[in-house]
């Protein structure tokens, strides 16, 4: 049983282990990393191209 769970811990981000261990894993505006996520899709929608965006 602990070989198959191995496996899966394997094959997770490290962002996704982080969220199973913290329980919720619900993103808040707080965490800078959901905040420039955000501003990323935003750009992106409003058609930018990622090599625009990563200049700024």
């Amino acid at each position: 049983m602990s070989e198959i769970k191995q496996n899966i811990t394997n094959e997770l981000s490290e962002e996704e282990l982080e969220n199973i261990a913290g329980g919720f894993g619900h993103p808040t505006m707080d965490d800078p990393r959901y905040k420039e996520q955000m501003r990323i899709n935003t750009m992106l929608k409003r058609g930018m191209k990622m090599d625009e965006i990563q200049k700024r």
